[in-house]
């Protein structure tokens, strides 16, 4: 079972600084409680983003003193449902995304982190409406990472000229992507398209190294649009793999290969 990749998409804190000389009022109570509970969310967004596993007990202090000085914040209550995610508390990451989206229904990121629990539960359909709800609510940013999680969660329901779909789009609006290209690979092979399958992986080949997945996957096409001595070549390497189940499969396909000659 393929996983969903994981993008958290943090919240960066901006600060406001006063000029030199600049006469300000007072900052009331209220005012203070505020940049401090920033403060706090910064220092576990930072533990966070830095994925510092050691330190996410910190992380949860940080965010429990932030929300006893701003109640009912949706980024407070999102960053503690990453953390327990995180934590592989799973339990308690669904308690405070829902409350997250209870307190504001509107923000893109923390539908895509309710879409990434339900997949990881195993409930794509669920999964898949969280993250349209995220691509929906995408209004300042591509919502690439939203789009290649639920193309992701389509595969796993055997969608895949849906999660094909989602794939072209984070090809698209994003920047190189090898596991969006590797998944468009693996979809049109299943599909048996088998020569859209072999392009996908060319544009992998033009930017990196082919792995043995990419090449078992290249492999297989060509067995199939029985081009037997490429296909041959590239399985004969994979024999040397550090992979068991690849050089399982690299025997399979020869002795088919043999068979058909």
């Amino acid at each position: 079972m393929r996983n969903v990749v994981v993008i958290l998409a943090l919240i960066f804190l901006s600060f406001g600084c006063v000029a030199p000389q600049q006469r300000v009022n007072q900052p009331e109570k209220t005012d203070i409680n505020a940049e401090k509970a920033k403060l706090y969310r910064q220092m576990a967004s930072n533990i966070i983003i830095n994925r510092d596993y050691k330190n996410i007990p910190k992380a949860l202090k940080y965010l429990d003193k932030s929300e006893a000085l701003m109640p009912e914040n949706p980024q407070t209550a999102y960053l503690k449902g990453i953390t327990y995610m995180m934590e592989g508390k799973f339990g308690k990451s669904f308690k405070w995304l829902q409350k997250s989206i209870s307190i504001n229904n509107k923000l893109s990121y923390v539908h895509n982190a309710m879409g990434i629990w339900y997949a990881k539960d195993g409930q794509y359909e669920k999964a898949i409406i969280q993250f349209s709800l995220a691509i929906a609510l995408s209004k300042y940013s591509y919502p690439v990472t939203s789009y290649y999680n639920r193309a992701i969660a389509f595969e796993n329901i055997g969608k895949y000229r849906k999660a094909l779909r989602d794939l072209k789009s984070v090809v698209k609006l994003g920047s190189y992507n090898r596991e969006a290209f590797f998944h468009m690979a693996n979809d049109y092979f299943v599909l048996g398209m088998f020569e859209k399958s072999i392009k996908a992986l060319e544009n992998i080949e033009a930017r990196s190294h082919l792995n043995d997945y990419d090449q078992m996957l290249y492999a297989k096409n060509l067995f199939y649009l029985k081009r037997y001595k490429k296909s041959e070549s590239y399985l004969r390497k994979l024999l040397n793999s550090d992979n068991r189940n690849i050089k399982k499969q690299a025997r399979v396909y020869l002795r088919l290969i043999r068979k058909n000659e």
